[in-house]
């Protein structure tokens, strides 16, 4: 329990510093495990179990908020905890037999401890809401170099603590991992490449400054069309090429149907529920001459559809969507001057994959549709941010993210955030590429 108590350093995301502490948290548990534990699974579950309680202390403030329940609050994320113990547990397993060994196969301890976290993030169901290790170092230009990706940082946070818990710097086995390691992170950042400057283009990000997510549904129309309109007008005046405006600002069946006015001179790119059965979470852009329109890929699970809905008897105290959304497909929104758009849809940020796809149809710059405000007043809103900034170094992208009250930013390709809103005003935010 204490060890996992270490990694506060991920639940106080919001303090700098303390990502350092990821470079040192894993060691005293690390060296108690190879010196000491006899029943290394069990170990690795407690341990696995704090340390997911502490990073998702946000979720059961947020559950319990939309349940009004505490003990539904705090029940999810001790459930939560327990399953990524398990991985925890197969972690320690390995590792222990690996510590401080000699030759090549101490190679494994670390690998052993970075793998299992990688393959859960690539469950959905598990994948949600955790984040790797070395996610917090994006604030350290030096280890987005070595190793432009957040799940390469933490293998790199992984050898790490392993070499220091051992204290067996000069053994054979570990100069090997070291330099094949070293070699293998220096090919990851030499094969980035350069790039791409975007075309000239000037666009302008548009924040609410209302809360979204739990204004009465009578009210959100009215109040979306005031803001809406007022941050085109803005955005018109400033002669923008385009308005970004979040998540959830409109909904459309067959027809469009906007709050807003679109006006005929500049494009608005915003986020709305298009279709009925089924029905999806997208991002439209009007063009000034009609709609295009792109899918989100990552739903999130419990919110946007039930795993298992039907089978398992969920407490009626859960308050779980009626419906449940399709997963569509990602594709570009292109301007009238030709400049292309990869959009993800706010949960879709958390995930490197995400990223990937959309880098694949050769984007020229990256937005983050959001709607934030369910989780405003808890740590998530740090992680957010932080999500978004590795997912701009790993694609090599500008990327222009806005929320109905935050978090707004304009972050560069290597990863630092150039302008950013207040949270919680109406603001518009022009930024000139």
């Amino acid at each position: 329990m204490g060890f996992g108590l270490t990694f506060i350093h991920l639940f106080w995301y919001g303090s700098v510093w303390t990502a350092w502490l990821a470079l040192v948290c894993y060691v005293p548990f690390l060296a108690w495990l190879r010196l000491y534990s006899k029943r290394p699974f069990l170990a690795g579950w407690v341990f696995g179990l704090w340390y997911a309680v502490l990073n998702n202390y946000w979720l059961g403030q947020f559950i319990g908020k939309w349940t009004q329940s505490v003990f539904i609050g705090g029940l999810a994320v001790f459930i939560v905890g327990a399953v990524w113990g398990i991985f925890h547990g197969a972690s320690a397993l390995v590792a222990k037999k690996f510590i401080g060994s000699i030759g090549a196969t101490s190679a494994i301890a670390p690998i052993a401890l970075w793998l299992p976290d990688l393959l859960r993030s690539y469950i959905p169901e598990f994948a949600y809401p955790f984040t790797p290790l070395g996610e917090p170092l994006v604030a350290y230009p030096l280890a987005t170099i070595l190793a432009p990706h957040c799940y390469f940082v933490s293998l790199l946070v992984c050898t790490l603590t392993v070499f220091i818990s051992t204290g067996s710097y000069r053994k054979p086995g570990v100069q090997h991992s070291g330099v094949i390691f070293a070699l293998v992170m220096f090919g990851i950042a030499a094969s980035q490449g350069r790039t791409k400057s975007p075309s000239p283009t000037k666009i302008a990000l548009g924040q609410l400054g209302f809360d979204l997510a739990y204004t009465e549904d009578g009210l959100k129309p009215f109040k979306i069309r005031e803001a809406a309109n007022d941050l085109i007008r803005q955005a018109r005046n400033q002669k923008a090429d385009v308005l970004i405006l979040p998540e959830a600002v409109a909904a459309f069946t067959t027809t469009p149907n906007t709050a807003f006015d679109l006006p005929p001179d500049m494009p608005v790119l915003f986020g709305a529920q298009r279709g009925t059965s089924p029905r999806y979470q997208s991002a439209y852009l009007w063009d000034t001459k009609g709609f295009q329109f792109t899918d989100k890929t990552r739903l999130v699970v419990f919110g946007e559809y039930v795993p298992l809905r039907g089978i398992i008897p969920y407490p009626a105290g859960f308050q779980l969507p009626a419906g449940d959304l399709a997963e569509g497909e990602a594709k570009l929104l292109t301007l009238p001057n030709g400049l292309k758009i990869g959009t993800m849809i706010c949960f879709e940020s958390l995930f490197p994959g995400a990223g990937r796809n959309l880098k694949n149809l050769e984007p020229d710059i990256l937005s983050i549709i959001s709607l934030d405000d369910w989780y405003m007043g808890t740590s998530a809103m740090p992680r957010l941010e932080i999500a978004a900034r590795w997912r701009a170094v790993e694609t090599g992208k500008w990327i222009f993210r806005v929320g109905a009250l935050g978090k707004t930013m304009v972050i560069d390709p290597q990863g630092r955030v150039r302008a950013e809103l207040p949270t919680g005003e109406r603001r518009l935010l022009v930024y000139q590429l």
